[in-house]
C-alpha cells in the first residue's frame, strides 16, 4: 500500500492483484483511490490447488500455478496493448509471469523474499517423503528465480542473505 501511495503522488498507477476471498477484496479496495486502473481478480483455492498439482511433473514451480489467473492475465494483456507505461513494478516472483515477456518498458521485480530458499529450508525440516516435495519446489523456484532475475531490469529482496542469493544469480 505504501509503495502504491508513494508512486501515486506523481504518477498514474495501475494495479492488478489477486484475492482469495471477499474479505481480501474489501481490504484491498482502499487501493482503488490511488489508482488510475485497478483490478482484483478472484482465485478459488480448489482450482488453484489443481493448477499447482498439474505443474508437479513439470519444471514450472507449482506456486506459479497457484498464483495464475486467466482473468488477471487477460486484463494485464489488455492494459499493455491499450496503454503506455513508463515502469512495471512486480511484487513477488510468483506473479512475474504476467509481464516477464514485456520489452521496451523498464521492469522491477521485488522478490520480497527468495521463495526458493524458503522451500529448500522447509525441505530440511520435513519428514520424508514430504521433504522431497519441498526440495523439488525449491529447486524449480531457484531455476525460475535465476531466469526471472535476468528478464527484469532491476530486482530487489528484503534481507542481506536474500540479496546475496539474488546477487549469486548473476
Amino acid at each position: 500500500f505504501n509503495m502504491i501511495r508513494h508512486f501515486a503522488r506523481e504518477h498514474e498507477v495501475t494495479v492488478g492483484s489477486l484475492v482469495r476471498s471477499e474479505v481480501e477484496a474489501k481490504e484491498g479496495a482502499g487501493l482503488a483511490g490511488y489508482c488510475a486502473n485497478y483490478k482484483m481478480a478472484r482465485v478459488w483455492d480448489p482450482l488453484q490447488v489443481g493448477r499447482m498439482v498439474a505443474r508437479l511433473p513439470t519444471p514450472v514451480p507449482s506456486s506459479f500455478g497457484y498464483f495464475h489467473s486467466p482473468e488477471l492475465a487477460s486484463w494485464v494483456r489488455e492494459r499493455l496493448a491499450r496503454e503506455r507505461f513508463d515502469l512495471i513494478f512486480v511484487h513477488c516472483s510468483s506473479v512475474a509471469h504476467y509481464v516477464q515477456h514485456v520489452t521496451g518498458i523498464p521492469k522491477i521485480l521485488d522478490f520480497g523474499d527468495m521463495d526458493s530458499q524458503k522451500w529448500l529450508e522447509y525441505a530440511q525440516h520435513k519428514p520424508f517423503p514430504l521433504s522431497l516435495g519441498y526440495w523439488w519446489e525449491g529447486k524449480r523456484l531457484l531455476a525460475e528465480e535465476k531466469r526471472l532475475a535476468r528478464r527484469f531490469d532491476f530486482c530487489t529482496a528484503i534481507t542481506r542473505a536474500e540479496r546475496d542469493t539474488l546477487l549469486g544469480y548473476g
